[in-house]
């Protein structure tokens, strides 16, 4: 009689991390569409508040400054180029970088600002996401010249901004990166709000 010889133990294990790897893998196959759908529709609810409201949708394309590709939206109404969205990041966040969109027209007057990402302390931190709070939404309608370039920072810093009770990291990094996307706008005023040919729609 022949006797059926059981896997061992690391034959099993070896098998059952295949057969979890192909479940994985077919799970990100099936699911991947689903997400870059949802992400697709979250930034372009995201665009809606940071672009002003007109019947065309942000125009998504990219423009060589200093030698580098710069991605960003660019809103046309009736053939006139009106304003732009900037993807900016946040570098000196509480728990690391804050992805942020920021809108501006042709003067350089903030639109609207939105975070697209974070990691930020809940209950802290995390009150620049517009399902806490609104805080962010203190932009809109100011420039380099409302407040002054030297304002801008957190009253703690002696600025005008304020900063979240018990954290101030975060809205640090904030104001600073919004103040940054305001002077490269301006120093690259021309460049970004030259129709490119080769813009796309998202």
């Amino acid at each position: 009689m022949i006797k059926a010889i059981a896997p061992k133990p690391a034959l099993q294990l070896g098998l059952f991390a295949l057969a979890s790897a192909v479940l994985l893998g077919s799970l990100h196959f099936v699911t991947r569409g689903a997400i870059s759908d949802n992400e697709a529709l979250r930034t372009a609810k995201l665009l809606a508040f940071v672009a002003p409201a007109i019947n065309t949708a942000p125009t998504k394309t990219q423009q060589v400054i200093d030698g580098q590709q710069q991605s960003l939206w660019q809103i046309v109404d009736d053939g006139e180029l009106i304003a732009i969205v900037l993807p900016v990041v946040a570098t000196g966040g509480y728990s690391g970088d804050i992805e942020l969109l920021v809108g501006l027209d042709q003067q350089l007057n903030i639109h609207g600002v939105r975070v697209t990402h974070h990691r930020e302390t809940p209950g802290l931190g995390d009150e620049i996401d517009t399902r806490r709070g609104d805080w962010i939404d203190i932009f809109k309608g100011l420039s380099l010249q409302n407040p002054p370039s030297e304002q801008w920072k957190v009253k703690k810093d002696g600025g005008v901004f304020d900063q979240f009770t018990g954290a101030t990291i975060t809205p640090r990094a904030v104001v600073k990166a919004v103040k940054e996307a305001l002077l490269y706008s301006q120093k690259h005023q021309a460049i970004l709000f030259s129709p490119n040919k080769q813009s796309k729609t998202p």
